[in-house]
Order: structure tokens, then C-alpha cells, then sequence
């Protein structure tokens, strides 16, 4: 089989389960994966004929993409701030608005060798992209997932860097409390209520880690409720606290902040024009 007749086939195969953008996407990532090629390479190569391991590569991703299961895990990693990240179902799926959220922390970064924690780290990918920008600051995740932890150190190892993990629930931190004397503090912390599910995409509910996504109905805000209280006895003066939000509760959590002491308390929009990020800032 011809590479151009790979490239339809794909399409007539995914095509009833995913929008024609999102289908693009998965073939230019699935060409990558198998052949090692680039958008253009598709293009000139396209008479290059299939070796047999490769035709059965292609045919076990799109058996498992029928299934709905979601490229990054089909894959076994994903792109996140210009760095490879290894992702599986025990720890979420990186995202563009979590990229946001660390392109802010490095632009408010006024010294290397700051110290850092991220808090429910999951994959570590924001651990690992800020150690990477900044390699002699102190960062630390934390997670209360012996099994997201593990993806996270694979993450660090795979990058050759540093970063201390630790199991612990920042809503009862008895060992995170030891955690002191912090410059940056940041977390995507679960917030979506159990009632919302029935609005939740198909393939989120059956691979992603519940854990990592919901809180009890009515306790939207436990989490940024608890960091906030960690950030407010932990932080260094000038030290800063950074949240990614669902928009619905965007403004609940920057009046959170306000209300809790917190100065220079500041919402901000993402790529798609939504309010997901809060920064504030320890006086």
C-alpha cells in the first residue's frame, strides 16, 4: 500500500468519529509516529510503498482511535511547551491553555533559582517545562497519585532533569505543610462538578482520570480554596500563586484571592478568549 492511499483510507476510517480539523491533526500525528515524517514529507512521499510492520502500526492506532481513545494515549506522549511529554490514562492530558498558563509563569520569572511547587502535578508538565526554561530553580510537584507521579518522574528522567515529587492531598497536607519558603506556586487543580458530566466529551469520561477532573457538586472552588490558604502561609513576600480556572468560575477565584489578602489579584483570557488563568501575588 502507497503512502497516498494510507492517507485516504485513514480518512474514510476516522471520518465518521472526528470533525475535519481535528482528523488532520491525527494523520499528520500518526505519519510522525510510524514513518517519522513531516507535513511535507506526506506530501513528496506520497508513492512510497508500506513495509508491513508499518501497515500494522497504522492499523492498530486506528483501531484504537475507533474506540474514541484519545491520540495522545494512543501515542504514548504529546507536545507541551516545545517538549516531549509522556502521557497515559493515569495522568490528564496536557493542553494548550495549561501552555498559557506556564508562558505567563515564565514571563513574571525575575530570577533562576527561585523555588517552585506544583500542586496535583499529574504528568509533571508544567514541572518539567518550567525546570527546562529555568534549570537551576528548585521545583517541586506534588500529587496524590502514586501512579501520575510515576509518569511525572518517567517525564523528568526522559529530559534529564531534576524535580522533587511527592505523594501528598493538598486538602489534608500534613507532610505538604513542611513545604515552605516558595517564590511561585501554580496548579490546575480538579474543578468541574460531578453534575457536569453529562456535558463532558465521551472520550474525557472514559479515559481521563476522574480524579484529576472532578470535585463533589456545590465545591467548585475546594481546591483553590485550600492553595490559596497554603499560598497565604508559604509564600515569600513578592511570591506568587498561579491557577488555571474553568471561565465559569474565573471570577469566583480571583475574589477568593482578593478576599484572602492576596495583592495585584489578575484574570486572564486564553487563546480563545475565555477567562481560565488567575495570577496573584503575596505582599
Amino acid at each position: 500500500m502507497m503512502n497516498k492511499a494510507v492517507v485516504n483510507f485513514i480518512r474514510d476510517d476516522l471520518s465518521p468519529f472526528y470533525p475535519e480539523q481535528e482528523l488532520n491533526s491525527i494523520l499528520f500525528l500518526m505519519f510522525e509516529e510510524v514513518l517519522g515524517y513531516s507535513k511535507t514529507d506526506i506530501i513528496i512521499k506520497a508513492d512510497t510503498k508500506l513495509k508491513k510492520k508499518e501497515k500494522f502500526r497504522f492499523e492498530q492506532i486506528l483501531g484504537r482511535l475507533k474506540r474514541m481513545e484519545p491520540i495522545q494515549y494512543v501515542l504514548g506522549s504529546t507536545q507541551f511547551y516545545g517538549i516531549k511529554i509522556l502521557t497515559d490514562v493515569r495522568t490528564l492530558i496536557p493542553r494548550p491553555e495549561t501552555e498559557e498558563l506556564v508562558s505567563w509563569i515564565l514571563e513574571e520569572f525575575n530570577a533562576d533559582g527561585l523555588r517552585v511547587l506544583d500542586i496535583g502535578t499529574g504528568s509533571g508538565c508544567i514541572a518539567v517545562a518550567i525546570k527546562k526554561c529555568y534549570p537551576n530553580c528548585q521545583v517541586i510537584g506534588i500529587d496524590i497519585s502514586e501512579h501520575a507521579l510515576a509518569v511525572a518522574q518517567k517525564n523528568a528522567d526522559i529530559h534529564k532533569i531534576s524535580i522533587n515529587f511527592i505523594q501528598g492531598n493538598i486538602l489534608n497536607a500534613t507532610e505538604i505543610h513542611k513545604i515552605k519558603e516558595l517564590d511561585i506556586i501554580v496548579s490546575n487543580p480538579p474543578y468541574i462538578e460531578l453534575k457536569e458530566k453529562n456535558m463532558m466529551a465521551k472520550n474525557i469520561l472514559d479515559f481521563e482520570p476522574e480524579e484529576a477532573l472532578f470535585v463533589e457538586n456545590n465545591s467548585a472552588l475546594i481546591f483553590y480554596e485550600a492553595i490559596g490558604e497554603f499560598a497565604f502561609k508559604n509564600l515569600r513576600s513578592g511570591g506568587k500563586v498561579f491557577f488555571e480556572t474553568s471561565a465559569l468560575y474565573n471570577n469566583a477565584v480571583v475574589d477568593l484571592l482578593k478576599k484572602m489578602g492576596f495583592i495585584s489579584v489578575e484574570s486572564r483570557k486564553d487563546i480563545n478568549g475565555k477567562p481560565r488563568m488567575v495570577r496573584a501575588v503575596f505582599k
